[in-house]
């Protein structure tokens, strides 16, 4: 089978695409990849995996203004269609990936199969903010889909009732798909294993990912400081000047390093930070933080590190199911000192937990299923 994905923006900040590449080319399937963002570790990523890229031109950044993003949707649309065209037959499946990408489909999809995998949970999309009056029929792009997949049990449930979908969504967890890396692992990132090797014995409270309102940072901060000395805090993010301001012992801030090298400074945590707060944004529903599927709680679990997070259904119903995490009921210094006490007291036996979640799950099996029931 051959199989088209399509992700306007980069994939490198999207583990689960990094993962479904993996997958599909471990199955022996023909892959194509179309996205805007060619880069030297895209280009890397598609020949280890032996995929095929196609370059959408008119390079997507989410910094670019909302004039310019609407202007490259024709241009970007019109590439999507030929490219389809060229490359299309009976036997092509097509992946949409990401909210931001149904922006550019267009009519690109008429006629043809293709899965809905979505990241975010999006019931509308505004081609341009402040025009209402434009926006995508969503509605109809998720009813013409051979399958749509979500990444959490609720959001499923959310979407098929949004999109009065006559089928449920398949459940595929965002899980990485990759080689095990080893707990304390060597960190190849120059700058990156320069801070560990300083902060190696200190027990480390780390958060990895966007600094935005529906991720508050400020309050753990200031817990951990609070723990005193045995504790270090550490951001990592592409968004690490937002913190320059913030005044702490006890904080070191990383750059984004690309996944899955990442993980290398996730293997170093002791315990993993999750934090979401509902917000309203441009592709987004305030739900998609209230049930939250964050490929961070598999990527802590991968090293046995129980997780601490705000009282959300996304968060709050794994933890207690699983075992691997505390949740805190407000953003205050002391309601977070008192989650990561809970946890140090359990601690060995939620690191137990941890690693047996993450093996409870085979994306790569809920792939295959997903492809046989599609042939």
């Amino acid at each position: 089978m051959r199989h088209i994905i399509i992700q306007v923006e980069s994939i490198m900040k999207y583990p689960p695409t990094l993962s479904l590449m993996k997958i599909l080319s471990e199955l022996g399937e023909e892959v194509y990849l179309f996205t805007s963002v060619i880069n030297k570790d895209v280009t890397k990523k598609c020949k280890i995996d032996g995929i095929k890229l196609v370059d959408l031109r008119h390079e997507y950044s989410s910094k670019n203004s909302a004039i310019k993003k609407l202007i490259q949707i024709p241009f970007v649309n019109w590439n999507i269609k030929q490219n389809i065209n060229k490359l299309y037959n009976s036997e092509t499946l097509i992946w949409v990936m990401t909210s931001i990408t149904l922006k550019y489909i267009g009519n690109a999809l008429n006629q043809k199969r293709y899965i809905m995998y979505m990241y975010e949970l999006s019931q509308q999309i505004f081609f341009y903010p402040r025009i209402p009056l434009l926006r995508v029929n969503i509605k109809k792009l998720f009813q013409n889909a051979s399958s749509v997949i979500e990444c959490e049990y609720n959001r499923a449930h959310i979407a098929k009732a949004w999109f009065e979908l006559d089928k449920m969504p398949y459940v595929v967890p965002n899980k990485p798909y990759l080689k095990p890396i080893s707990r304390k692992s060597s960190v190849n990132d120059e700058y990156c294993s320069r801070i560990i090797e300083k902060i190696e014995d200190k027990k480390i409270v780390l958060y990895q990912g966007i600094i935005d309102p529906e991720r508050p940072l400020l309050p753990f901060i200031e817990a951990v400081d609070e723990l005193g000395e045995d504790y270090v805090m550490v951001v990592m993010s592409s968004d690490i000047d937002k913190l320059k301001n913030i005044k702490s012992s006890n904080l070191y801030c990383l750059p984004f390093v690309n996944p899955p090298d990442h993980l290398e400074i996730t293997s170093w945590a002791h315990i993993g930070i999750l934090t979401y707060v509902p917000v309203t944004g441009e592709t987004t529903s305030p739900l998609n933080a209230i049930y939250c599927a964050p490929n961070k709680i598999y990527e802590y679990a991968m090293f046995g590190i129980p997780m601490i997070g705000n009282d959300i259904p996304g968060l709050k119903t794994e933890f207690d199911k699983s075992g691997i995490g505390q949740v805190f009921d407000s953003f205050t210094k002391k309601d977070i000192l008192d989650a990561i006490k809970r946890i140090e007291v359990d601690y060995n036996r939620m690191s137990d937990n941890t690693y047996a979640f993450f093996d409870s799950f085979d994306n790569k099996a809920a792939f295959q299923k997903i492809l046989n029931e599609l042939k």
